[in-house]
């Protein structure tokens, strides 16, 4: 008896010892909605530990080090980076913590050590976009994509996965110092859609410029993973979910709390999208939705230009 008592104990003890209250320190970008949303997320899916909240908000260098001080202070288990520059002050003056980050588009220029960061990357998942693109212009059958060296594994895979869905993607790959316009223009009169991928070397004010002119001129469909870009004149953008992305950074921190080292942990990709609309382009280029999916997205009305 006395023998399967201290088992009883011993089991106890353990559990308490790995649901132990833990400190997590989440740094912000600033207080933009998608990133207190992914916070609240994160802290209502991880209850019983202790959380602190940080904004990077109206920070220059010198007060983001100030803040990292602050924050090195508190001794916290685990930081939850939200944002480019919420990656970056941890990797700059906190590298001893791990770190999970999320809505940080430009992770992987940052160079982050992946022995002690890990997390959920801003990019839908290749397939993701195609059969989104899909569901929703069905009519649509031609895609044009402009890539790079950069993204040309990203559009092989869409290729791949369009092709199962009988869609034709048109690939241009744009070669270091080539012209985004004339490569567009071109390629504009082939196709009913064009998807512009997420690659910096393709998302400049000059390049969307001209995306935006030309896709109203021929009615054409442009699809991003950015709902800014739809507000600027974009039709579509199919992007992360921030409350979604808060669950999983939420699973993301509860692996390392339990015993998993960072680098052991694959960055993942966002498992729900989030769709946003350009209303204008609907009722201009005359495109049918299904009323079902309309449950389900955003209904963007676009900024307007001035003069217009």
């Amino acid at each position: 008896m006395k023998g399967q008592l201290g088992l009883v104990v011993l089991v106890v003890l353990s559990c308490q010892g790995n649901g132990r209250a833990e400190s997590i320190g989440l740094i912000m970008n600033s207080n933009d909605a998608k990133y207190s949303v992914a916070a609240g997320t994160v802290e209502g899916s991880l209850k019983g530990h202790t959380f602190k909240r940080y904004s990077l908000a109206r920070l220059d260098r010198k007060g983001a080090r100030s803040l990292a001080s602050k924050i090195a202070k508190a001794n916290h288990k685990v930081l939850v980076a939200l944002g480019d520059k919420a990656v970056f002050v941890v990797k700059k003056y906190l590298p001893g913590t791990p770190m999970v980050f999320g809505l940080a588009h430009n992770w992987q220029a940052l160079n982050v050590d992946r022995k002690k960061a890990t997390g959920v990357a801003t990019n839908m998942e290749p397939e993701t976009m195609v059969s989104q693109i899909k569901m929703f212009f069905p009519e649509r059958k031609r895609v044009g994509v402009i890539y790079t060296k950069k993204s040309r594994h990203y559009v092989e895979r869409a290729m791949t996965k369009a092709a199962l869905l009988k869609m034709t993607i048109l690939p241009i790959f744009m070669s270091e110092g080539a012209e985004f316009n004339d490569l567009f223009e071109n390629l504009a009169k082939q196709v009913s859609i064009y998807w512009l991928v997420q690659d910096p070397a393709l998302i400049t004010a000059d390049n969307m410029h001209t995306v935006m002119e030309e896709s109203v001129r021929r009615k054409m469909v442009t699809v991003c993973s950015s709902a800014k870009l739809v507000k600027a004149g974009l039709t579509m953008s199919i992007t992360m979910d921030p409350g979604r992305v808060g669950r999983q950074l939420a699973g993301v921190v509860k692996k390392i709390l339990d015993g998993t080292s960072p680098g052991g942990i694959k960055v993942a990709s966002p498992d729900q999208a989030q769709i946003s609309l350009n209303k204008e382009h609907i009722k201009q280029f005359k495109i049918k939705i299904d009323p079902m999916l309309l449950d389900f997205v955003v209904l963007v009305k676009p900024i307007k230009k001035p003069g217009k």
